[in-house]
Parts: structure tokens; C-alpha cells; sequence
């Protein structure tokens, strides 16, 4: 068996395996997608973006088992994108794990690694204790179907983002979500690319945003990523003006057919507020840190 980093040469036997593994529970990947266009739009950004790796187990020319690493150098922090391993070789899961996670600890010295898993993906929660990771949070997946999508009144102060803000959004953003995944100079980059922001302003004054995640434009599914309201403003129903704003035009695309959100276990408030607006949730997942 040989473990190596990968190339775009290894692109279709990745893409692949993690189809084949991560729709199933008890091996699904939080931070990996579940149709066959995002995993490879995922995959591809892996491979071809600085800073990111792919690694992967390969037997007899046969690639068995494969992990990514999404790199955030601002936090030195690589969320990891697996691991997944065929079910010809579960036996082998842990050492096949671990591996490549050493493999991938190699390149960024100093950095955690975080993981996002479904709660019943025992195997990698086992390897969790098995490799000392810290457990952090757990998570749900809440999800809005457009046959439960009720159209609520939205009010002119939230507005597509424009540059004028651009600076303002910055210091908002790394106020709010200072530990977050999505830096303020990766969140401006990507406005119109595969992220639509909106903010909530009132005299001028940015009081809150949010973002709408398009993973591939042919996808189904839309991701409300993050909604943020000034720490000075908040419990006056500011986030509820943007969710509706959120919500209007995820479901106005017409291939839409449901939009899906992160929140932490224990955010009741938050989680009340998007029962409120038909959510439900879908799946519990649990995070865990490997400090560097």
C-alpha cells in the first residue's frame, strides 16, 4: 500500500469513492457534499487550489482510501474532508486513517485540523479518541423544502451587498465570526462567484448580513452559510428580516428545491427561530479539533 498526495490525474477515482461512501450515514462527512456535482467541484478546488491537498491510499493501482485538507491560513486551522475508506478495507480503517492524517499533519505544521462528522459515523468517531482530537460542539443540519417555503414580507434595509460596504462588511465579519472557516478576505473574493451576500443597513450604517452559498450552479440545494447581526442590534428581529430576504431569493431560482443551514446544538434561539420558519431538522453531526 502506498499513501501519496494526489493530482488531477487521481480526480475520477476520487470523486468516486467519496460519492459511493458519503451518502451513506455511517460514513458521511459533514464537511464533504453529497450530489456528484459538488463533490467534484469540491474535489477539483482541492486539487488545483495552493495551500490545499488530496491525499490517498492506493493497493494494487486502486485508490482505497482518500482524505482532503481545505487550508485557512488567516486561523491556522485545515478543516479535513474525510476520511474515507472503501469497504473492501474497513478492517484497515483506522491505519489507513491515520496514515493519511499524518500525512497531511506533515505539510502544515502547527495547524488544527478539524473534522465535522455525521453522529453516526462511529468509525472516524472512534478514531477521534484514538488520535486525541478534542470534541468541540455538535451540530444540526436544519433544512426548509420549498413545499414548506411560506413567502414573509421583507423590508427595503436589507439589500444586496455592494462595495461601498466592502470595508465595514470586513470588520463585521471578523467580529462575528472571527474563528469561522470563511475569512472576510475569502468572503469578499467570492461575492458573485459562488456566494450572494446581503446586508441590513439603517442610516447608512451596516447592522448585518448574510450569505447565500451556490455550490454549482445546477445544484438543488442552496446553503444559507452564515447571518450575522451587530452584537449592538441584536434581538430586534433584525436576523428575521434577513432570513426572509435569505429565504426569498434562494426559492425564487426556480430549480431550487431546498435550502439548508448549520446550527450549533446548544443556539436554542436560533434554532426556535428556524423551526418558526418551517426548518426541520435533518442530521446531527459532531466537530472535533486535532491541535497542532
Amino acid at each position: 500500500m502506498k499513501t501519496r498526495i494526489c493530482t488531477m490525474q487521481d480526480f475520477s477515482e476520487i470523486v468516486n469513492l467519496v460519492y459511493l461512501l458519503n451518502s451513506k450515514p455511517e460514513n458521511h462527512i459533514i464537511y464533504a457534499c453529497k450530489t456528484l456535482q459538488s463533490i467534484e467541484s469540491d474535489f477539483e478546488f482541492m486539487l488545483t487550489r495552493g495551500g490545499n491537498k488530496v491525499v490517498g491510499v492506493w493497493h494494487d493501482n486502486e485508490l482505497i482510501a482518500v482524505a482532503g485538507a481545505i487550508c485557512i491560513d488567516e486561523i491556522e486551522r485545515v478543516d479535513i474532508v474525510g476520511p474515507f475508506v472503501s469497504g473492501k478495507f474497513k478492517d484497515l480503517f483506522e491505519k489507513l486513517s491515520i496514515d493519511m492524517i499524518d500525512l497531511i499533519k506533515s505539510y502544515y505544521k502547527g495547524f488544527s485540523l478539524s473534522f465535522n462528522i455525521n453522529v453516526k459515523n462511529k468509525n472516524v468517531i472512534s478514531l477521534m479518541l484514538t488520535i486525541g482530537s478534542v470534541k468541540e460542539e455538535d451540530e444540526r443540519l436544519y433544512m426548509l423544502k420549498r413545499e414548506n417555503y411560506k413567502m414573509l414580507p421583507f423590508t427595503d434595509i436589507v439589500q444586496e451587498y455592494n462595495n461601498k460596504y466592502e470595508e465595514v462588511l470586513r470588520i463585521l465579519h471578523d467580529e462575528i465570526a472571527h474563528n469561522y472557516y470563511l475569512t472576510s478576505n475569502q468572503l469578499i473574493a467570492s461575492v458573485n462567484n459562488d456566494r450572494r451576500v446581503f446586508i441590513l443597513t439603517e442610516n447608512n450604517e451596516l447592522l448585518g448580513y448574510g450569505v447565500l452559498t451556490f455550490t454549482n450552479k445546477t445544484d438543488k440545494e442552496v446553503l444559507i452559510e452564515l447571518v450575522g447581526v451587530k452584537s449592538t442590534h441584536r434581538r430586534l428581529g433584525y436576523g428575521r428580516m434577513l432570513f426572509n430576504r435569505l429565504l426569498k431569493e434562494a426559492f425564487v431560482i426556480p430549480t431550487t428545491e431546498k435550502v439548508e443551514l448549520v446550527v450549533d446544538d446548544e443556539n436554542s434561539k436560533a434554532i426556535k427561530l428556524y423551526e418558526s420558519l418551517g426548518f426541520h431538522c435533518r442530521q446531527r453531526g459532531i466537530s472535533y479539533t486535532l491541535f497542532g
